[in-house]
């Protein structure tokens, strides 16, 4: 800290002229407050038209929720700034407090268009005074003839005013003649607040105007000593008028009988120098008076706090040179009375501009949020300037291969994948084909219909299944999966000869539905159905294996797909449309839809909801934010699974990728890392006021945050041809293939391998354990094992393996070849709970085989940044599949151990755990274990853990209920970090404070040292293991502040 400490001694408080809600999330407000002890701040139009051009990411989530309420331009901006205002009175609030009121202010200023309006400037402000509903806010006011007016009436009712644009001594007269007539009134009435004010006086702009008529007047004379003596005026005019100012002020407040009664403060404004000859400072070393205010530009204020001064000259000298400088400005003729009314009518000017200017930016962003009549994406700038120079849409329309590639095999490929482009208006004329089907079956007696499918064939449907089954119709049941209890819980829910199957597969050789089917055509063999094929459909490409199938097998019915559309991208298709009317839904509707989605999709306007998505997804995943992150209601969960299918598979290659997320909740800003970006899917008519003030904080903190919408039900069609086409966008600002998975044909061979050598030897396992006990057996590739260079001895070193190996903006994923029960539904959700509370990275779960066609692609095809759990467990019940010397268990273990190897020869970072008894009771072992890494005592939280080493010391403060004024943090070692060294050195950040302490697992607290800005603890004779660091900060009154736990593992 500087000389801005030594303003204080002069009785001068400094605040801070500029405003910006990312100020609030880059701890930059605070930076300020802490090193140059600002303690209020001011704004006007012009500091928020640049916060809105500069940071309007920042804003437009609040904007987009405003747009929704049916209020004006004017209204928007309105509430944009009052927000602003909020926090930063909420942040200088202590200042004030600790004032008694005589600091920590905040103004907020009336419209510009009401400057010579009285009525309005008083309506106005009596409007934002109550709705910022904060006591340490001033209202700022033009010193018109209006404003003056206004601002008397509002002093008397007890509201704070700035007064603002005064440019000379006269007009400021006016301005004190205004505070002694309200403070009269007041003073006879008891009841009533005494009004506390400031009138600005505005330095700069002063010396802007007159050294211009300077240089005017010295390049028309001729004589060198006059020149000589008018340039020798220049820069002098503004601190010569504010001195003049300050003997009124002077006089009026400070040497009299006032000084019990009130005082306006005089509050220096446009302190930072324009003229770049002279230091950014230079006005607020003149202007460094007692018992006044200074307002500037962060730039002026740290140029004044590294080599600013005092001018300590004697003040009534000062003001004797100030009135020979006016006088010889004069003689010269300049009018600086004129100059000073003039430049109130140009600063007048300049807000209205500013002001017009914002309502502008805000229209535009009201227009960006609200997708023609629709509402169908809200929230995130919608900037398609890469996507529009690349004409996509029009190309996208034009199965334009080269929009991905432009090598002939790539573009070949490419071009018979883009079938689903134009599918929904195919599927116009298929409609009434595909409901006379559903209402035959429907008719027929069905009561059951499964589907017998992976990936693409069988998510869309689950989908559906969720949003549109209906009573009286058949009943969807989706078997996506190898694991022998799910194939059983499906057979034990149906009447076989009631049940209509569906066999959907693009090629039809997926072993997963070859598998399934096999086993149920058996099964209604044995039931007595002469014909089993009669209880079959198939979805699948022409000449395919399975369609030589359905017909050898007497299927009821065959639905050839179009060929040219990948299994991801078929929702729209045969494949989701058939289950879908099924069980219920009007497909003439949703394909209705559909087309209505692709015309936006493939226009070229700026609206495009496609487009936008396609760019925010794209985009933030080039700028690091590769986790897309989706918060989704339960209802519209299994969208969710979709999505991470169509996102993964398609983007995760090249050693790139955007990883979905599902969240059904957001949480605080605090628990994401920096690599999110969020979208967010509801119907219109959801409303929760914790739900939007939870996204709200996500957008102030600085997370790009997109809204989607869903009218009803059907608007689903929409969504999945908005998704497809964004998709394929991504693909474009990605420079990849969106349309092949080069990385899953490997699981699949790694897979058939497995059993080939079961055939062979009977053994499923070769491996041997780095770990084993009698409840689980745990296997760790190479790669997890050099990134950690650790070794398992126990559950705890499991988990440190794993929480370890995760780097900053990394993921986690647990891949669970389980049933997928309600009961592991719970139990998986509860695990990955723990994992995101230790780690703070984005973590999820997928089960497996399903996966395999969804995210397996990006696991192995995509940036080395994840780190995966393989879970496998013995089924309890098995299933001999027809025709093969296997079973459903050893197919489904197979799968496992085959991506586990395809994991480990992509060189990814991977642990399984083979559960060998008693699985719920392990994973909630898991579970507890990990919660115990999180907190030793679990659930002993931070204050008790400081009472239990403190016993009975002095009270604690909690570091978030501080208002951000204090802060003490352990920044290395990082959380979970693995120290391989006997001797460390703690670095701790911390504010002003007069010591730090530390406490090693708990023990008694430590002092540290200080240096270079931080603080720092030798740590020597560390033994090795699982250790825990917290540190606090001596705030000077008694109280302490106590950091978040850090947690390390030493092993040498």
């Amino acid at each position: 800290m500087g000389i801005t400490s030594l303003l204080k001694e002069k009785k001068q408080s400094l605040w801070l002229d500029n405003l910006s809600r990312e100020m609030f999330a880059n701890g930059f407000l605070i930076s300020m407050k802490d090193k140059y002890l600002v303690s209020g701040l001011t704004s006007n139009p012009s500091i928020f038209e640049k916060a809105l051009s500069k940071n309007g990411g920042a804003y437009d989530f609040q904007i987009s929720v405003l747009s929704g309420k049916n209020i004006s331009c004017e209204e928007i901006l309105s509430d944009l700034m009052i927000q602003d205002i909020q926090m930063a009175c909420d942040f200088f609030k202590p200042v004030w407090e600790e004032s008694f009121g005589e600091d920590g202010f905040v103004s907020l200023e009336v419209s510009p268009l009401f400057s010579f309006d009285m009525e309005s400037i008083l309506k106005e402000a009596q409007m934002l005074y109550e709705k910022a509903g904060r006591e340490n806010l001033l209202i700022k006011i033009p010193a018109t003839e209006s404003g003056l007016k206004a601002g008397k009436i509002l002093l008397t009712k007890g509201i704070g005013v700035n007064f603002t644009l005064i440019f000379s001594p006269s007009v400021y007269q006016k301005v004190i003649n205004t505070y002694d007539e309200a403070l009269k009134e007041t003073l006879t009435d008891q009841v009533k607040k005494k009004p506390f004010s400031v009138a600005s006086f505005f330095v700069s702009r002063i010396d802007s105007a007159v050294d211009s008529a300077l240089d005017e007047k010295a390049a028309a004379s001729k004589d060198p000593a006059e020149i000589n003596m008018i340039l020798s005026l220049k820069g002098k005019a503004a601190v010569s008028w504010s001195i003049l100012a300050y003997e009124k002020y002077l006089n009026f407040f400070l040497n009299g009988s006032r000084l019990n009664q009130g005082i306006q403060k005089l509050l220096w404004a446009s302190t930072g120098a324009k003229n770049p000859s002279i230091p950014k400072s230079y006005y607020i070393s003149q202007l460094a008076l007692p018992a006044t205010i200074n307002t500037a530009p962060e730039d002026a204020i740290e140029d004044f706090d590294g080599s600013g001064y005092f001018n300590d000259e004697d003040i009534y000298s000062r003001i004797a040179q100030a009135k020979k400088t006016v006088s010889d400005l004069s003689f010269l003729g300049i009018d600086l009375e004129k100059i000073s009314e003039d430049l109130t009518k140009q600063g007048v000017e300049k807000f209205i501009a500013s002001h017009n200017a914002l309502l502008k930016m805000v229209e535009n962003k009201k227009n960006e949020s609200a997708i023609k009549e629709r509402n169908i994406v809200k929230g995130e700038k919608m900037n398609i300037s890469k996507l529009s120079s690349l004409n996509f849409a029009d190309r996208l329309k034009e199965k334009d291969p080269s929009l991905w590639k432009e090598d002939p095999e790539s573009k070949i490929q490419i071009k018979n994948s883009l079938g689903w482009v134009d599918v929904p208006y195919k599927m116009k004329n298929k409609t009434e084909e595909i409901k006379k089907f559903a209402e035959s079956v429907k008719k027929s007696g069905f009561e059951d219909a499964v589907l017998l499918g992976m990936g693409g064939s069988s998510l869309a449907p689950e989908v559906y299944r969720t949003l549109f089954q209906k009573t009286g119709w058949p009943k969807l049941h989706v078997l996506d999966t190898t694991n022998p209890c799910a194939v059983y819980t499906v057979r034990s829910k149906v009447n076989l000869k009631k049940t209509i199957f569906i066999f959907a597969s693009k090629s039809g050789s997926t072993v997963e539905p070859n598998s399934q089917f096999a086993y149920f055509y058996s099964e209604l063999k044995k039931s007595g159905v002469k014909n089993p094929g009669i209880n079959f459909i198939a979805i699948t490409d022409k000449g395919t294996s399975l369609e030589k199938l359905a017909v050898s097998k007497k299927f009821a019915k065959i639905f050839i797909n179009p060929s040219d559309i990948g299994g991801r991208f078929s929702a729209l298709s045969y494949f989701g449309l058939v289950p879908a009317a099924l069980c219920g839904a009007d497909v003439s509707k949703l394909v209705e839809k559909a087309c209505a989605a692709a015309d936006e999709s493939l226009s070229s306007s700026f609206s495009n909801p496609a487009m936008a998505l396609g760019s925010f997804m794209g985009e933030n995943c080039l700028k690091g934010r590769d986790k897309l992150t989706l918060i989704l209601s339960k209802k519209l969960k299994t969208l969710g699974l979709w999505i991470e299918q169509l996102v993964a598979e398609s983007t995760g290659k090249e050693g790139t990728g955007i990883i979905p997320v599902c969240e059904d909740y957001p949480a605080q800003p605090s628990l994401y890392q920096n690599d999110r970006a969020f979208v967010t899917l509801e119907f219109e008519n959801f409303s929760a006021q914790d739900y939007e003030n939870s996204l709200n904080k996500l957008s102030q903190a600085g997370f790009p945050v997109l809204r989607l919408f869903l009218k009803d039900p059907y608007d689903l069609a929409a969504q999945f041809y908005y998704w497809e086409a964004a998709t394929a966008a991504a693909g474009a600002i990605l420079k990849i293939n969106p349309f092949d998975q080069p990385d899953v044909q490997l699981s699949k061979t790694l897979t058939n391998k497995t059993l080939e050598r079961f055939v062979k030897t009977g053994k499923l396992e070769t491996e041997k354990p780095v770990f084993d006990s009698q409840r689980a057996a745990v296997y760790i590739s190479d790669a997890l094992k050099n990134s950690v260079k650790g070794k398992i001895k126990n559950y705890e070193d499991i988990f440190w393996e794993i929480f370890s190996a995760l780097k900053e903006n990394e993921y986690f994923a647990a891949l669970a070849y389980l049933e997928p029960s309600p009961l592991n539904e719970k139990l998986l959700s509860s695990l990955i709970t723990e994992i995101r509370k230790a780690t703070a990275s984005a973590s999820f779960y997928s089960y497996g085989p399903r996966y395999l066609h969804s995210t397996g692609q990006l696991f192995k095809g995509g940036k080395d940044n994840g780190v995966f759990l393989i879970l496998t467990y013995k089924s309890k019940k098995d299933i001999k599949i027809e025709g093969e010397k296997y079973t459903f268990w050893q197919l489904h273990m197979a799968q496992a151990l085959g991506d586990f190897q395809a994991l480990k020869e992509k060189n990814r970072r991977v642990i399984r755990i083979h559960i060998k008894k008693d699985l719920e009771k392990t994973l909630k072992k898991l579970a507890e274990r990990i919660c115990a890494l999180n907190s030793e005592k679990a659930p002993e939280t931070e204050e008790e853990m400081v009472k239990l080493a403190l016993k009975k010391k002095p009270a604690l403060k909690k570091a978030e209920n501080n208002n951000n004024q204090d802060y003490v943090v352990i920044d290395y070692p990082k959380n979970l970090e693995t120290i391989s060294s006997n001797n460390y050195t703690v670095r701790i950040g911390a504010s002003n404070c007069l010591n730090v302490e530390i406490s090693i697992d708990d023990q008694p607290w430590q002092n540290c040292r200080h240096s270079v800005g931080y603080w720092w603890y030798d740590w020597h004779n560390i033994t090795p293991g699982n250790h825990q660091l917290t540190a606090r900060i001596n705030l000077g009154d008694g109280n302490y502040l106590i950091s978040k736990r850090r947690r390390c593992k030493v092993s040498y």
